[in-house]
């Protein structure tokens, strides 16, 4: 089953999204991937949040990421955390809770 892990940057950690997403990512695709590593989305919150950027990575399995950044391809992958943010984020295992349709105009 696939777990998606959200990290949460900070306003304060001058997160550059240019080397995050061309080679930060480009480089754990490659290195983690196919079979660990499943997707990535980058969100931007808005002025007055308490946080600047939100990722969400998507794995295959919580074991399959765990076994990832244990080898190292994925200690130098958490290395290269420096390059991109000046702090260090808030990393939350996410599970889904309910959703439904947006259209309930009947």
């Amino acid at each position: 089953m696939t777990v998606t892990y959200t990290n949460l940057y900070p306003r304060d950690a001058e997160f550059n999204e240019d080397y995050y997403m061309n080679t930060h990512m480009a480089q754990a695709t490659k290195l983690l991937g196919p079979h660990a590593l499943v997707s990535w989305e980058l969100f931007r919150f808005t002025e007055g949040a308490p946080y600047a950027v939100e990722i969400a990575v998507t794995w295959a399995s919580v074991e399959a990421r765990l076994a990832a950044l244990a080898t190292e391809e994925g200690k130098r992958m958490a290395g290269d955390v420096v390059n991109f943010s000046k702090k260090k984020p808030i990393v939350m295992l996410r599970e889904p809770g309910g959703s439904g349709p947006a259209n309930n105009r009947g």
